[in-house]
């Protein structure tokens, strides 16, 4: 499977996602990311990461993102961790999101994506 084929697939996902590579630069980015973040995936693909959350999550959210993909964890909810998850919109307005994560080889390079679901949208449902 390549990024088109992932591209396909998430399309179909009602939840953000986002896909990234190991240095986190995003790769992949459906209709439902740019509804949640106000970004076009144009504006998003090949920049880092780091666009969607607050500026002062970064150098632990890296730190966090490196080892994961080090260790080649399984993937789980990062909302178990005892610290909250916040995302940042193109506008600057930050929020409260539920992550689930996973990780996957593919054509010898690595990646994660990210299941994204925010607590206002939680709310609204």
């Amino acid at each position: 499977m390549g990024i088109d084929q992932l591209d396909f697939l998430i399309e179909q996902l009602s939840d953000p996602v986002v896909a990234v590579d190991r240095q986190l630069i995003i790769v992949s980015y459906n209709k439902a990311a740019e509804a949640c973040f106000q970004y076009t995936k144009d504006e998003v693909i090949g920049k880092h990461l780091n666009m969607l959350m607050p500026d002062n999550f970064h150098t632990n959210h890296n730190q966090l993102a490196e080892k994961y993909m080090k260790d080649n964890e399984p993937p789980r909810s990062m909302n178990n961790r005892k610290t909250l998850i916040y995302a940042k919109r193109k506008d600057g307005y930050e929020f409260l999101i539920k992550v689930a994560i996973s990780n996957w080889h593919m054509s010898g390079q690595q990646y994660a994506l990210a299941i994204i679901n925010s607590f206002e949208s939680i709310a609204k449902k």
